[in-house]
């Protein structure tokens, strides 16, 4: 069993990304920035109810998510996606994004950059298992 922390800011990218994580061995850990806090129940209903993720394992501060975990998959986050792996971790946390300038600059920068691609998320955490 892998754990995971996935950073996002937006629910339909945290659902279509990562939800079907939640149908498997992995344990799936959230954090959800940007969220207001008025918003937060609206949105852990989303994340409950269409990405099947634990409301016990939905953060919606940094401080809060476990630093222990293996890997960590974080979106764009309109650039800040660089000072959150500096945070966590640059060896431990993958940059995923749609943003081909981030992606180029991530890779420019030597950060881990993956695929948006479902396909791609789900190849590289089996090669993480077997490893």
């Amino acid at each position: 069993m892998t754990r995971i922390g996935i950073i996002e800011d937006l629910e339909i990218d945290a659902n279509s990304r990562y939800g079907h994580l939640n149908e498997s061995l992995h344990q799936i850990h959230l954090l959800m920035l940007g969220i207001l806090p008025e918003t937060r129940e609206d949105s852990n209903y989303l994340l409950e109810s269409q990405g099947k993720f634990d409301l016990g394992r939905i953060y919606y501060a940094l401080e809060d998510l476990p630093q222990d975990l293996d890997i960590y998959f974080c979106d764009g986050l309109g650039g800040k996606c660089f000072l959150m792996a500096d945070k966590i971790g640059k060896l431990r946390t993958i940059i995923r994004t749609s943003d081909i300038s981030l992606h180029a600059q991530a890779k420019r920068d030597g950060y881990r950059i993956l695929s948006v691609d479902k396909n791609f998320l789900d190849k590289f955490l089996e090669e993480l298992q077997e490893s």
